[in-house]
């Protein structure tokens, strides 16, 4: 589903994450996974943050980038028992902010065997779920992402982004009924 916070991609990573585990060999590996998101802002800055409930050794494999920060980093949350009960749990996380810098590489982390990331070559790229968009260069040594629209896609994403600076100046009924035409529009 289409980011309705700060829409800019139509289809190209909106199922922005990845699981490390595999529920058909575990049906509980969920409680101790790892989920990788990939979040791209301004169409040129990339980021691959992997969340887990407790702390993981990971693998950074890079090619045609540059990093800007990479950490990890622990915090307590709240999470709830069967009896809804609060509990303080611990979210622990791996963030690696970066931009492209090549016209081929990849960016990969590997959390408990299991290998997830991006790739790009021949002026395309390719999200968490293999979806592709044009990687066109932006510039000072950075790369951003354009996706590939037919007219009407293109049409309705324009749309959603006027109704999202319309929801942002709104409050109320009117904010919440901005909200559900985006999604609607989205689907």
């Amino acid at each position: 589903m289409i980011n309705i916070i700060k829409p800019q991609f139509l289809k190209w990573n909106t199922d922005n994450s990845e699981e490390h585990f595999d529920l058909s060999k575990d049906p509980t590996s969920w409680e101790v996974g790892a989920e990788t998101f990939l979040n791209v802002f301004d169409r040129q800055v990339f980021s691959m943050s992997t969340y887990s409930t407790s702390k993981k050794e990971y693998q950074l494999e890079t090619e045609g980038v540059s990093i800007m920060s990479q950490e990890q980093k622990c915090k307590e949350m709240p999470t709830y028992d069967d009896d809804d009960n609060e509990v303080m749990g611990e979210q622990h996380e791996i963030e690696i902010d970066y931009f492209i810098n090549e016209p081929k590489g990849h960016v990969f982390i590997t959390v408990d065997g299991e290998r997830v990331g991006i790739s790009w070559a021949d002026g395309k790229i390719k999200d968490l779920q293999g979806n592709e968009a044009h990687l066109r260069d932006g510039g000072n040594k950075a790369y951003r992402v354009e996706e590939i629209l037919t007219i009407e896609e293109h049409e309705t994403l324009a749309v959603i982004k006027r109704l999202a600076r319309l929801r942002d100046m709104s409050t109320g009924k009117t904010r919440e009924m901005l909200n559900f035409k985006m999604m609607d529009l989205a689907r």
